[in-house]
């Protein structure tokens, strides 16, 4: 497995991707068409789909797509046929969150943050998965946060734990059509998301503390990742969560909640 672009790997290979304008998503994107793919993107950042329109050319179609609702994400789906007549991947990358006390979090907030990070997912599965092709593969992308407790980030780690879960139901749902699904598990990554982390010295120092290999993952890590679980190189492979981290899963979650306010408010 190596970040470098692997041509012709994917020749003329359809991916769906949301989240696609940033982060994680655009990292795969972008290593998905440099290795041979094309793709349907969807995101809310119309800006960034514009901009991913002109990077990509004919090797892409994009679409507004708000991961909560149902009809974007099918739109998404039907993008990629119409513009490829096929689809062979998913990868589902919808994520929000920030750190609230349980006993002060507003039942619209955890709605919220479930409803992006984990309906999100099972709808790009749902919406795939019903057209793709026998021989497919999906991926999603959970945290170390799915499996270790961490304050103030109750919503964020539930949503995240149940996109693990998640992606083991569906592997085995979609199995009898050779449809694999996998997921991965990023440490703290350089993305929109979590620059406010990386930005600060004591939060950036406790996860370095607590990251084996000392420092932050790339998207274009995790994205290497992500095209290898979705390629021929890992067709043995379904109902898996590769941890992206570090090693961080092996020691502590690093707290991410400073200066959040556990009394009631």
């Amino acid at each position: 497995m190596s970040e470098n672009p692997a041509p012709g790997r994917f020749t003329d290979a359809v991916a769906v991707i949301t989240g696609a304008s940033s982060g994680m998503g655009l990292a795969t994107a972008r290593r998905w068409v440099a290795d041979g793919g094309r793709v349907a993107l969807g995101d809310i950042d119309t800006s960034g789909l514009d901009r991913l329109a002109e990077e990509f050319g004919k090797a892409a179609v994009t679409l507004r797509c708000d991961v909560t609702s149902e009809d974007d994400q099918k739109a998404l789906v039907d993008a990629a046929l119409s513009g490829f007549g096929k689809v062979d991947a998913a990868v589902a990358c919808p994520a929000i969150g920030g750190p609230n006390a349980i006993v002060n979090m507003p039942l619209d907030e955890w709605r919220r943050v479930l409803d992006v990070t984990l309906t999100g997912v099972m709808l790009t599965f749902k919406h795939a998965g019903r057209v793709m092709r026998d021989g497919g593969a999906m991926a999603a992308i959970a945290s170390v946060n799915a499996t270790m407790p961490g304050r103030g980030f109750a919503a964020y780690n539930s949503a995240k734990a149940g996109v693990t879960m998640l992606t083991q139901v569906a592997a085995m749902e979609l199995a009898p059509r050779g449809i694999r699904v996998n997921g991965v598990a990023p440490g703290l990554t350089q993305t929109p998301m979590a620059q406010p982390a990386i930005d600060d010295p004591d939060t950036l120092g406790d996860w370095k503390a607590n990251t084996p290999l000392g420092r932050y993952g790339d998207p274009a890590e995790v994205a290497a990742v992500i095209c290898w679980l979705l390629s021929r190189e890992a067709s043995y492979i379904t109902g898996e969560t590769v941890f992206v981290d570090g090693g961080t899963h092996t020691m502590r979650l690093p707290d991410m909640a400073r200066g959040v306010e556990y009394s009631v408010v």
